[in-house]
């Protein structure tokens, strides 16, 4: 075996791994933090804005520079990019589940977890949608008030429910 070919994938965690996992928490929960601020700033995902949002965070030192947050950051970069690329439809699930509520109402962050696991139900099919809605959960409690829980857990529950399937696989396994 050559030397490239055993170094091919190192340092990669490997999928399903506990690393994979954190590393895809770390990522939402960057992607979340990008998506708030531009919500609330208005402003589309940019790689000026997006490149002043990783250097602040390295500024911060709160994380070590390592392969887990590089992979973190690669994650949280698809699904910001991949949130607004269809964003207008995410948002329109929202509103058709959200009933009385405008989307302007909602807060804007519980609106931005609910897109993100939107995203991921209908766009990641390597990521089951019940993973998805836990982790939207988990995001949730840690920057959403409790007043909107159940408000938030109702939505993505109904989404995930008319997305096809067995929701503990993953797109692909569901459709057969």
């Amino acid at each position: 075996m050559s030397e490239a070919s055993q170094n091919e994938g190192a340092g990669k965690p490997a999928p399903g791994s506990k690393a994979i996992k954190d590393t895809r928490r770390l990522g939402r929960e960057f992607a979340l933090q990008y998506l708030f601020q531009t919500d609330l700033g208005g402003d589309p995902p940019s790689a000026k804005h997006l490149s002043n949002f990783w250097n602040q965070l390295k500024e911060a030192r709160c994380f070590p520079q390592n392969r887990n947050l590089r992979f973190a950051c690669e994650f949280a970069e698809k699904t910001i990019y991949g949130v607004h690329g269809v964003i207008e439809e995410i948002d329109k699930t929202i509103s058709g589940y959200s009933k009385g509520w405008s989307l302007e109402r909602i807060a804007a962050i519980d609106r931005n977890i609910m897109r993100i696991a939107i995203y991921e139900i209908f766009r990641e099919s390597s990521i089951p949608a019940l993973v998805s809605v836990s982790e939207a959960m988990r995001l949730h409690e840690k920057y959403g008030s409790e007043e909107t829980r159940s408000f938030v857990n109702g939505i993505l529950n109904a989404v995930m429910g008319n997305s096809g399937g067995d929701p503990r696989k993953g797109k692909e396994d569901r459709k057969k």
